[in-house]
């Protein structure tokens, strides 16, 4: 018979997997939309103004497909929100620290507009992490530690 744990975090799933769907759609259309406009027009798109480089268009679009493949499998979901948080937000960290960083710079787009998508998008992981295991995170998996009382009502 499976930990309490266990059943609460297949019922997050069958709740947040509409959110991680949701996200994996934004994310397809925006990165595809980004990687299709640099295709036509040369090395990046320019979304609200802020040029995307190439390499996150495709990491975002990527990021997407990934997603809506992942939120109908619930072991693949659970790795895919696992391994999204903490890329994003290393992401985000190294492109906070990192400026002028030659071949890199172009790809990933070090600069503080795609530190700000690169923050979003590690704390939306977090989110679902968050969501999607909550009584993982919360409950210990081992029985919880009794004390027997005595007669006089002592431990």
């Amino acid at each position: 018979m499976p930990a309490r744990s266990e059943n609460s975090n297949v019922a997050a799933f069958r709740r947040g997997r509409w959110i991680l769907a949701g996200q994996g759609l934004v994310f397809l259309l925006a990165g595809g939309w980004a990687l299709v406009t640099a295709w036509l027009g040369g090395s990046h798109a320019v979304v609200f103004g802020t040029p995307v480089p190439t390499g996150l268009a495709g990491i975002v679009a990527t990021a997407g497909l990934a997603s809506v493949v992942c939120a109908s499998h619930r072991r693949a979901g659970s790795v895919f929100v696992c391994v999204q948080a903490p890329l994003f937000l290393i992401l985000f960290m190294v492109s906070a620290a990192t400026r002028r960083s030659g071949v890199w710079q172009s790809v990933f787009g070090y600069d503080s507009a795609m530190s700000l998508a690169y923050l979003v998008i590690g704390l939306l992981g977090l989110f679902l992490v968050m969501w999607m295991f909550p009584h993982a995170i919360s409950e210990r998996d081992r029985p919880r530690l009794r004390l027997r009382r005595n007669h006089h009502g002592r431990p």
